[in-house]
C-alpha cells in the first residue's frame, strides 16, 4: 500500500529487457536509507518489488504484464522517475491509500475539458 506521495526521485540508469519482462537500474542518492530486497517501492505509481540496493542504485524487476498494461514498457534509459517506498503500519497517512496495481484498462471515450483554456 501506498500513499501517493512522493518521497523521492531517481533516473533510470540500465533497462535490461528478458523473455519473461525486464530489469530496471534505478539511481537515486537515497537508495540505501530503508530500503532492502523484498521491499515494495512506487517507481511512476508502479508497485514494483526491490531484487538488489546498493549505496546510490536498485534494482526491480517487471514482468510480462506490468510492460504491456503500463507506461513501464515505454521508459527509456536516463528519464527520471518518481519514487515512494510503501507504507508502513507506523506510519502517518498523508495522502491517500493507493495500491499501485493494475486490475485493468479502460480507453477514454471523452475527454471534456473544464476551466479557463490556455493556448
Amino acid at each position: 500500500m501506498f500513499t501517493g506521495i512522493i518521497t523521492d526521485q531517481g533516473y533510470i540508469r540500465q533497462i535490461n529487457k528478458t523473455a519473461t519482462g525486464a530489469q530496471l537500474v534505478i539511481q537515486t542518492t537515497r537508495a540505501h536509507q530503508t530500503r532492502h530486497v523484498g521491499d515494495s517501492i512506487a517507481v511512476n505509481g508502479i508497485c514494483l518489488t526491490l531484487t538488489a540496493v546498493t549505496d546510490e542504485a536498485f534494482t526491480v524487476v517487471a514482468m510480462a504484464e506490468t510492460l504491456q498494461r503500463t507506461t513501464l514498457g515505454t521508459w527509456q534509459t536516463g528519464m527520471q522517475v518518481n519514487l515512494e517506498a510503501a507504507l508502513r503500519a507506523d506510519q502517518g497517512l498523508d495522502g491517500h491509500i493507493v495500491q499501485g496495481h493494475v486490475d485493468t484498462q479502460q480507453p477514454y471515450e471523452q475527454v471534456i475539458p473544464k476551466g479557463p483554456q490556455s493556448g
